[in-house]
């Protein structure tokens, strides 16, 4: 009903199966794990902020093969938050939790709306991973930086953290 339509419980059951089943079968985009190893060799704070119920996030970022990357208390997920992107306060939370200076931090999101709204309108640089190109919207929070994959968005955190 969130998005306006009704589907039977039969329907919803199946499609959470399919949901479950498929979940066990993602891998990280392209150079993520490059993007990772490099920020980590920079010595460059890094937490991920994820919206969802927190068994579907947690079970992500383990199946992603981030959990080497990220320990539990660096991944901020919005169900054990009670709030979630592109909502500030979740960004405040972030930057108490992790004594981040919001003009110094850089969010990288894929989502315009939850991403680049959020941290830009918290104060925050942003990189909109933006691999659809969809079009820019005319809002006052515009992305920082815009790249459209992580090819780029590589070449660019190296140039910027370097």
């Amino acid at each position: 009903l969130e998005l306006g339509m009704k589907i039977s419980r039969e329907d919803a059951q199946s499609f959470q199966a399919s949901y479950a089943h498929y979940q066990q079968q993602i891998e990280p985009f392209p150079f993520i794990q490059e993007i990772l190893d490099f920020l980590q060799d920079q010595g460059v704070q890094t937490c991920i902020m994820t919206n969802g119920p927190t068994p579907n996030q947690r079970k992500k970022v383990k199946n992603l093969g981030l959990s080497s990357y990220f320990n539990p208390e660096e991944i901020i997920v919005s169900s054990e938050e009670g709030v979630a992107k592109p909502d500030r306060q979740i960004f405040n939370i972030a930057e108490q939790r992790f004594q981040l200076v919001k003009e110094q931090t850089w969010y990288i999101g894929d989502s315009y709306h939850h991403d680049i709204v959020g941290a830009a309108s918290s104060g925050w640089q942003t990189i909109w991973l933006n691999q659809n190109n969809q079009n820019l919207i005319d809002s006052p929070y515009q992305p920082t930086k815009s790249v459209s994959s992580t090819l780029e968005l590589k070449e660019y955190l190296m140039e910027l953290f370097q």
